[in-house]
């Protein structure tokens, strides 16, 4: 290929034809001249361009490649567009670059097809607004490090992979692209944001929103773009946006809508707290019955991280046995940075947890509370006393958020106390009180004493109906009710005391958790 200057340019184009190849680097184009250009390699009504090569050019007022087919590689990296890029219905066969270009002007690449390879912006900088709608990309739409200045539009394209690591955007962005995954790691947004995207596995790692980001996802195809590539079966299939990592990251201006959680790494992340999802955000599920183990075990419902899976998927108990079978997690994910522990998790669910709060939703902010109070009973380094506290406390009451199991508690405890009253707390029969007296002259004087409360029932004589109605109205009186207390033998006011003491408590955990999951 032939390497031009700017003075033997304009005489070579006299000679060029159709599906010419030459080196352009560092040739100044202005408007005629790019034009004269264009014209010369015409084919059918179209400008047609093999393996062109523009790295360093420079192109004085507005360069308009609308139209142009460019066959084979095409390279504008280091140019510099000082009037308006125009690349509007320009196909793209093969790899494109625009690494580290200069956009002074409007740019636009409205109804662009990139066949081939990648697209590669890297590095780039846009001083004006910049436009991508109605754009695909076969491959990867590559922006990593670019820097956009003013408002810009990117979509509604289609793209393999969208990615965005590293880049600045000081002005408003909307971005609406249908894609395999959109990649933001680093990314710096300096205005407000809005994302809607579709099928994407999208990673937020160290990303830093400065500004309110909104991420959804979007429910039906973009119009006039053909999402059919990204659906194996060619039909609108569920169009799901999944979130994939927040390592890292400052998720105080972060808002998601209808994004899928399920995958998500927390670990790292500045501000959950100040999270907000929206919608119907997903988180995964613990499994429920785990057959082919002894006891067989059920998983209480509720939500669970992604973090909280994988420690779980690969603990190990004794003689290296998986310590809790039937938990699973994404292969292949983006790993955390640290390895998850209890402790570290914990804090994770807190912070969800209060983000959960302060937006009003109670029901769900109960789910982060057992994540947290699970794991702080599985962290080693809290003292043994506190983490057997929280194992009774999640029997008797799921922390206060299972209301069956707390009234099932509380019915077994009555249950007990009853027959232990009715075997060992009341007495033979009703006591009678005995008044005894004395007369002196025209004095008398009387005593009235209690009988001992005593049982000197034996076997099943201490079971009948009516000692059952007893038990069963003493116990109630324990529990509910707090009224005096009846004649009992020693051991049953004992019995009793610790009804007193035991089963409120129970009924008030029953009630708490009855009003964790209506409040608002």
């Amino acid at each position: 290929m032939a390497h031009l200057d700017t003075t033997s340019a304009q005489s070579y184009f006299d000679n060029l034809g159709p599906g010419h190849t030459a080196d352009y680097r560092g040739v100044e184009f202005t408007e005629s001249l790019l034009g004269r250009l264009l014209e010369k390699l015409q084919v059918d009504g179209r400008p047609h361009l093999h393996n062109a090569k523009f790295n360093g050019a420079k192109f004085a007022g507005a360069a308009d490649f609308s139209k142009v087919d460019f066959s084979g590689d095409v390279a504008f990296t280091g140019a510099e567009f000082t009037g308006d890029a125009l690349f509007s219905r320009a196909v793209f066969s093969q790899s494109a670059w625009f690494e580290n270009v200069k956009f002074a002007g409007l740019v636009r690449f409205s109804g662009a097809r990139f066949k081939g390879g990648d697209a590669r912006f890297s590095e780039s900088e846009f001083m004006r607004n910049v436009r991508f709608d109605d754009v695909t990309f076969n491959h990867a739409a590559r922006f990593n490090g670019a820097t956009f200045r003013a408002s810009s539009r990117l979509g509604p394209l289609r793209a393999a992979e969208l990615e965005l690591t590293g880049a600045l955007f000081l002005a408003p962005l909307t971005i609406e692209a249908a894609a395999n995954s959109v990649l933001c790691q680093g990314t710096r947004w300096e205005a407000a944001t809005i994302m809607r995207l579709r099928y994407a596995l999208v990673d937020l790692s160290n990303a830093a929103p400065t500004q309110p980001t909104a991420i959804s996802a979007h429910p039906s195809p973009f119009e006039g773009l053909d999402e059919t590539p990204l659906t194996p079966s060619g039909a609108d299939a569920a169009p799901a946006v999944c979130l994939l990592s927040l390592q890292g990251a400052d998720v105080s201006q972060l808002v998601l809508n209808n994004v899928d959680m399920k995958r998500c790494t927390f670990s790292g992340a500045f501000h959950l707290d100040q999270l907000r999802l929206e919608g119907g955000c997903e988180f995964s599920r613990p499994p429920t019955w785990i057959c082919g183990v002894w006891p067989p075990r059920r998983w209480s419902k509720r939500i669970t991280i992604a973090e909280e899976n994988r420690w779980r998927a690969t603990a190990k108990g004794r003689w290296k046995k998986r310590r809790y079978p039937g938990w699973s997690y994404e292969q292949g994910d983006p790993e955390p940075v640290n390895e998850p522990t209890p402790e570290t998790l914990s804090v994770v669910y807190r912070q969800l947890r209060k983000g959960f709060e302060d937006s009003k939703n109670e029901p769900d902010a109960a789910d982060f509370y057992y994540g947290e109070m699970e794991m702080r009973k599985r962290d080693k380094r809290r003292p043994w006393v506190e983490r057997r506290l929280l194992g009774v406390y999640w029997l008797v009451s799921g922390y206060g958020l299972r209301a069956a199991r707390a009234f099932a508690c509380l019915i077994t405890a009555m249950a007990v106390t009853a027959l232990a009253l009715m075997l060992w707390g009341l007495p033979n029969g009703s006591l009678q009180p005995k008044t005894t007296g004395k007369v002196t002259g025209q004095n008398i004087s009387l005593k009235t004493e209690q009988p001992s409360p005593e049982l000197t029932l034996t076997g099943k004589n201490r079971i009948s109906w009516d000692r059952t109605e007893k038990a069963i109205r003493v116990t109630l009186n324990a529990a509910i009710f707090r009224s005096p207390s009846q004649n009992l033998t020693t051991l049953g006011t004992f019995i009793e005391m610790a009804a007193r003491f035991i089963e409120p408590v129970l009924l008030a955990l029953a009630i708490l958790a009855i009003r964790g999951r209506i409040r608002r």
